[in-house]
């Protein structure tokens, strides 16, 4: 985790990194109910990024959290976590293991209140990727038209 968050620190995104963190060390909070695993896997889909599980398990804890400010209730958050098929305990063990790697972080200076990429960088971030996976794509593409004219 430390090379994670001197990694994080460089690219500012420690917020991100702290969340992925913490949700790296509990088990999945996702639940799939074996009765009704294409309920679960359909409100799930709502939390997916197709690129990234660690996109999706950042969506995952931030309609978490919006949910959480707007009803400040420990039985409405039950009630979010049955309806998107999430494990209530995980999602509190998640957010419990998040408050003591932010304990640690301000401890050692690494976190302050402007840590974090801000949307504009997320999505900036997002873009190159899928602009790197393109070019990768094409060149693959071009490397494998090079080979089918040689056979």
């Amino acid at each position: 985790m430390s090379r994670m968050v001197i990694e994080a620190k460089q690219e500012r995104c420690v917020a991100e990194t702290a969340i992925i963190a913490a949700a790296l060390s509990i088990q999945d909070p996702r639940e799939r109910p074996v009765e009704k695993v294409q309920e679960a896997d359909r409100m799930h889909a709502g939390f997916d990024d197709p690129n990234s599980d660690f996109v999706t398990l950042l969506n995952i804890w931030r309609r978490y959290h919006a949910h959480w400010q707007a009803v400040k209730s420990s039985n409405q958050m039950k009630k979010f976590c049955r309806q998107h098929y999430l494990s209530f305990k995980r999602m509190r063990e998640w957010r419990d293991i998040h408050s003591q790697i932010l304990a640690i972080l301000k401890e050692y200076r690494v976190w302050n209140a402007e840590v974090g990429m801000r949307n504009g960088e997320v999505q900036r971030r997002k873009a190159e990727f899928g602009m790197r996976n393109a070019e990768v794509q094409r060149r693959k593409a071009e490397v494998d038209r090079v080979c089918a004219r040689r056979n």
